[in-house]
């Protein structure tokens, strides 16, 4: 008797309504990265929500901090995904944007900043008055 042999045909994979890949779903590291970034962002601004509610300087200060973090790690990823990390085959137009983000980041940081320092500054001479 003939072994029986069984031939399978397999399944083309599901593909979904924008072209994904629904049997397998690849999640890069740099996506669950900046779900976690998007989380923390979410719970200081909170706590700079609460600070400035309660008139307390130490949170907005604490959101301060995790300004300065949060903006040199947004530059930093920004000069590491722009040209995947390879500086010496950068054509011109990967530098022009890598200057033109990199001024963009640390305009809105410095808008921000200068914004945070004047709740910190006018929290804390509303204490002095109210003493």
């Amino acid at each position: 008797m003939a072994p029986m042999v069984t031939t399978t045909t397999a399944k083309p994979p599901q593909i979904g309504p924008i072209g994904w890949n629904l049997r397998v779903h690849e999640i890069n590291s740099f996506t669950c990265f900046a779900v976690v970034v998007a989380i923390v962002w979410i719970i200081f601004s909170i706590v700079l929500i609460v600070g400035i509610k309660q008139n307390n300087a130490w949170h907005v200060k604490a959101y301060r901090v995790f300004l300065f973090a949060g903006n040199a790690l947004t530059l930093l990823l920004l000069i590491g995904t722009d040209g995947d990390g390879q500086i010496t085959n950068w054509s011109q137009q990967v530098w022009v944007s890598l200057v033109v983000g990199s001024l963009g980041v640390i305009a809105l940081f410095a808008l921000e900043l200068w914004i945070i320092n004047g709740v910190i500054r006018y929290i804390e001479r509303e204490k002095v008055v109210s003493v």
